[in-house]
């Protein structure tokens, strides 16, 4: 028992194992587990917004890459699909059949007697030739009714950077089941009639056209400039006849 008006000290000996404990879970940190604790969630902060912006780049990245992939593939499709259906038949004119620029860069044609054409001109911009007039007449070298196709995605970074065409011809002469001559356009890509001997153009032929595509497009990303190219071959449905 305690003695009236006297205090007694109690050590941490005379506590009860309970109080110790008690006493032990209230005392605070110190400065050094403070700042270990700060130095910890920093380093943890960090990583996670470095993640999170690996990550956004990434998305962007993709989406980007995605765009240049299905504008590029709706060119070609445009163009592939256009020139597949290209006039041809018995003795069609010169100026009516498939022709081709000689720096291999621009294709013009006809289609159900309407001009059309691809080019990339001397800008660098890639062009379609369009009309409703049955009496114009595409060429490579002029520039009526050709138009910037893809014009406004550039504004979004997409262009069409390089086009080139070229072509493969396999002539049938009426007499002979084979094909007995083989031409391309290594040798002239503007050449017409492109059924050719050694007397010059051949008569009483069919022609039979593959034309091949090449179109590359690069769109800026968030890593920098992306770039790819597709290739496209398109057999000519309307045969020439001569």
């Amino acid at each position: 028992m305690f003695s009236p008006g006297r205090r007694q000290y109690i050590g941490d000996e005379d506590m009860s194992p309970v109080k110790r404990m008690n006493l032990e879970r209230s005392r605070g940190v110190t400065l050094i587990e403070l700042l270990i604790g700060v130095a910890v969630g920093a380093i943890v902060t960090l990583a996670v917004v470095a993640a999170w912006g690996i990550s956004v780049r990434s998305a962007s990245y993709s989406l980007e890459s995605a765009r240049l992939n299905n504008d590029l593939r709706s060119a070609m499709q445009i163009m592939s699909q256009d020139v597949r259906r290209a006039d041809g038949g018995v003795d069609i004119p010169d100026e009516f059949a498939v022709q081709f620029g000689g720096d291999g860069d621009c294709i013009t044609y006809f289609v159900e007697g309407l001009g059309r054409g691809f080019r990339l001109n001397d800008a660098g911009l890639f062009q379609i030739y369009f009309t409703e007039n049955p009496t114009d007449r595409p060429t490579c070298v002029d520039n009526n009714n050709w138009v910037a196709l893809y014009e406004d995605l550039s504004e979004g970074g997409f262009s069409i950077t390089d086009f080139s065409v070229a072509w493969r011809v396999t002539c049938y002469p009426f007499d002979e089941l084979d094909p007995i001559v083989e031409n391309d356009s290594s040798a002239d890509i503007a050449v017409f009639p492109r059924c050719r001997d050694g007397g010059g153009p051949m008569t009483d032929v069919t022609e039979v056209l593959e034309v091949t595509l090449s179109l590359t497009g690069e769109i800026g990303t968030s890593s920098g400039i992306k770039n790819m190219t597709l290739n496209d071959v398109v057999m000519v449905r309307n045969h020439d006849v001569r």
